[in-house]
């Protein structure tokens, strides 16, 4: 399988990078089934719910399953790109309610704007305006919590991500992608 699209992805967009390490540890095939049953897919770990968001945008085809998406690493980076644009574009409005909190701090938390595309991307526009508004931090099924992607945000703004992650992470994709070629 040919994953040059998602490299191609997180070379144009490298503040991708440390949150694909931190949802799928850099593998392009990692799946998720959580106690609920919601079932998470690929490199950003994307949800079926997403998924039906990116249908009705028509970003992705009316019969894509995440499946789907896993078999073919361009719709994958074309579905990613398209989920983090949306939030990209909500946190730039001058007219959404929460870009004010951008260069601040909530309960000792810097929040940029990386961090809030990364917040939205675990816990939605209402639970990272909960978080921004209450303060409110729940954690995810593995214990990740929105303050944890906003710290990573600021890192990555900062310039403070670890070069040594990223180099996994790249030899990561590499490896499987040269698995993949030999397995075929």
């Amino acid at each position: 399988m040919d994953l040059t699209p998602l490299n191609d992805l997180l070379k144009e967009q490298p503040e991708l990078g440390p949150l694909a390490f931190k949802e799928s540890s850099g593998f392009a095939d990692a799946r998720r089934v959580n106690a609920d049953n919601r079932e998470f897919a690929g490199l950003f770990q994307i949800g079926a719910a997403r998924l039906q968001d990116l249908k009705e945008d028509g970003v992705v085809p009316e019969d894509a399953t995440l499946q789907t998406l896993m078999d073919d690493p361009a719709l994958y980076a074309r579905a990613a790109n398209a989920h983090f644009d949306d939030y990209r574009q909500s946190i730039r409005n001058p007219n959404w309610k929460w870009n004010q909190y951008v260069g601040t701090e909530v309960d000792g938390v810097p929040v940029t704007e990386t961090g809030l595309m990364y917040a939205m991307h675990l816990a939605g526009r209402g639970g990272t305006e909960n978080f921004l508004t209450t303060g409110t931090d729940p954690s995810d099924e593995l214990g990740t919590s929105i303050s944890d992607y906003l710290r990573l945000g600021a890192r990555v703004e900062s310039d403070e991500p670890d070069p040594e992650l990223m180099t996994v992470f790249r030899a990561r994709l590499r490896d499987r992608a040269e698995e993949t070629a030999a397995a075929e």
